[in-house]
């Protein structure tokens, strides 16, 4: 029983200081949906240890990853990774996509802090062949992510 007791509690311990991921807005919104004649396209950000724009897909896609246009403000873009289906690839290579498929666009910050701990820092999404529909490209506005302003307790005096 006391063993129980002492992994469960060691459980606790783990879970909770772990950094949680918080949801980046999305050009004011918790997500942005694109839809044109492939599918879907959905875009959510996150900020934990590292900041992420998710890309949901739903439909037939052409990925030009070497096309992708982003500006981060914590390093200008420089060092960012590619992720297909939870796997690494490689910048240089277009991607066909048929049905429900996931991108992710991992930011490599040159600061110590990740989006959440900073206040005015964003990413921007610019128009770009990244995503094609029958050739053409689906983001065509830039699109911004950044943090929810974060309500700060005030000290009141009675």
């Amino acid at each position: 029983m006391k063993a129980k007791l002492i992994a469960s509690i060691i459980m606790v311990l783990v879970i909770t200081s772990c950094d949680p991921a918080f949801k980046l807005l999305v050009d004011g919104y918790t997500n942005k949906q694109l839809t044109c004649d492939c599918g879907n396209v959905m875009l959510i950000g996150t900020s934990s240890m590292r900041d992420w724009v998710h890309v949901k897909l739903e439909g037939d896609f052409k990925i030009q990853p070497y096309s992708l246009d982003i500006e981060y403000s914590l390093n200008d873009a420089k060092d960012i990774q590619l992720w297909y289906n939870d796997t690494l690839i490689d910048n240089s290579v277009d991607i066909s996509v048929r049905g429900k498929n996931k991108l992710g666009i991992r930011m490599l910050s040159q600061s110590k802090y990740p989006m959440h701990w900073v206040s005015n820092d964003t990413i921007q999404l610019l128009p770009s062949g990244f995503i094609l529909c029958n050739g053409k490209p689906v983001i065509t506005d830039t699109i911004r992510f950044y943090s929810k302003p974060r309500n700060r307790k005030r000290n009141v005096s009675p």
